[in-house]
């Protein structure tokens, strides 16, 4: 069987084979692991307080607070956590205006698409704390049990000042038997230009079809929006190297995965389509799209339920589930950091903050394929096996794909400001409205600006 497994075990290591003193060869900070000689033994762990301040400000935050806080407090009874629930937008706007000014949560679970302006610049600020002398302290918490491409992503100039929580890889289930229809090889979805080559023979030939599940969803009006945006992050262009404020974004490689998403057009699908074909997509459940060969691929960003009933489906009608991760341009499986930790400067109850920053990345919380990470993917090794291994799925299957999520090492966070500036300048060429030129001279006139900033 052609498992995610085969696919990408000779991708490891693909993000660090080129070494660089100062920035990464694709424009990312350099988040390879610090092999300095850097002595932690003089840091000690913060001092014992009585309690611990948190806020949530959505839904996902608040059904991780209600798995770990029960945990936490069983460790540590005398500990009186206050926990402040807000609605989305104040949540946002009262963490972006109380960290830098040494306010807040005594620990922040964020996510980097959102609840902060620019992660990076955030770190940038060294409103947080480095993290690896909490690390090099307590005996109980090693790196080594977490994904190190992953992990190695919230470092900043050698300090490690967010810390991963969990992320979301583009996972895609086809089957063997409809690659085989459309002469697909395993090779053609392991590199970028091979498998954006089969998704435009795949549109070209399939009318009223998309390559991916997402249009058959019956997404609202800004669908096109919402694929922009993830084929964008999952193609794994970058706009900054941060560590040496400057604009890294290639033209060349920014006209190539506009041109794929151009491909996504849900116009042009839509005027493809007949009645009937239209009437018969509204009956399908989202599991049968494979099956029914309304799409090539069906897309999910988590191991655990979702992929299990896609995988289940497919195999219980007779056919070979097929799972890879989406190459990103450089060849690697990429991922995106959804959620992360990290302990603010400003935290008065550090200590607990730390304590439990390790609750959340324990078995218990990583290891929650029911609730906490039914939707994501952990960074916990190997919680990865024990959620795919909950969902039922045969040993070899098990093995092939947790080996294969595991070695993932590229990482990205991808600031909301960054998508405001793409969206902005490079939709009008998407839609036809301005030739590519004139929207990436105004989208790196942007950058520069921002960058310098």
């Amino acid at each position: 069987m052609l498992t995610l497994g085969l696919l990408l075990s000779a991708l490891a290591g693909c993000g660090s084979s080129t070494e660089m003193p100062d920035s990464s060869t694709d424009g990312m900070p350099d988040t390879s692991t610090p092999e300095t000689d850097t002595d932690y033994s003089g840091f000690e762990l913060p001092e014992e307080t009585d309690t611990l301040v948190l806020y949530s400000g959505n839904w996902t935050q608040s059904d991780i607070y209600q798995k770990a806080i029960p945990i936490f407090k069983n460790l540590y009874p005398d500990v009186e956590i206050e926990l402040k629930n807000m609605g989305d937008e104040e949540y946002v706007n009262t963490l972006r205006t109380e960290i830098p000014a040494g306010k807040g949560p005594d620990m922040v679970l964020g996510t980097s698409f959102y609840d902060l302006r620019d992660v990076y610049k955030t770190m940038e600020a060294r409103v947080f704390d480095d993290l690896n002398p909490y690390i090099a302290a307590d005996a109980d918490f090693s790196l080594d049990d977490y994904i190190k491409g992953i992990m190695d992503a919230g470092v900043f100039k050698g300090e490690r000042l967010v810390l991963p929580f969990s992320h979301r890889p583009m996972i895609l289930t086809t089957s063997a038997e409809l690659l085989a229809e459309e002469e697909i090889t395993a090779e053609d979805l392991t590199d970028f230009d091979r498998f954006v080559a089969v998704c435009e023979h795949y549109r070209g030939t399939h009318p009223g079809k998309y390559f991916m599940d997402e249009g058959l969803n019956r997404l609202p009006e800004d669908q096109q929006l919402t694929l922009f945006r993830e084929l964008f992050l999952y193609s794994g262009i970058q706009f900054f190297d941060y560590e040496n404020r400057t604009v890294v974004l290639n033209r060349e490689e920014l006209k190539k995965v506009c041109d794929f998403i151009q491909l996504y057009d849900p116009a042009a699908v839509e005027s493809e389509r007949t009645a009937e074909e239209k009437k018969k997509l509204k009956s399908l459940g989202t599991w049968d799209l494979i099956l029914k060969r309304k799409c090539l691929f069906y897309s999910t960003q988590s191991a655990g339920l979702s992929l299990m009933m896609t995988r289940y489906t497919v195999a219980k009608k007779g056919e070979t589930p097929v799972t890879v991760v989406m190459p990103d341009i450089s060849g690697a499986g990429c991922t995106e950091i959804n959620f992360f930790i990290a302990i603010p400067k400003g935290a008065k109850n550090k200590l607990n903050a730390w304590r439990f920053l390790k609750v959340l990345m324990s078995d218990e919380i990583q290891g929650d394929s029911e609730k906490v990470m039914s939707i994501y993917s952990p960074v916990l090794i190997r919680a990865t096996k024990e959620i795919i291994e909950a969902q039922g799925y045969p040993d070899e299957e098990m093995d092939a794909l947790a080996q294969s999520l595991n070695a993932i090492d590229r990482a990205y966070m991808f600031p909301p400001i960054q998508w405001i500036y793409l969206r902005d300048h490079m939709m009008p060429y998407l839609t036809g409205e301005r030739d590519f030129d004139a929207c990436y001279k105004d989208l790196s006139r942007e950058l520069e600006l921002y960058i310098d900033e």
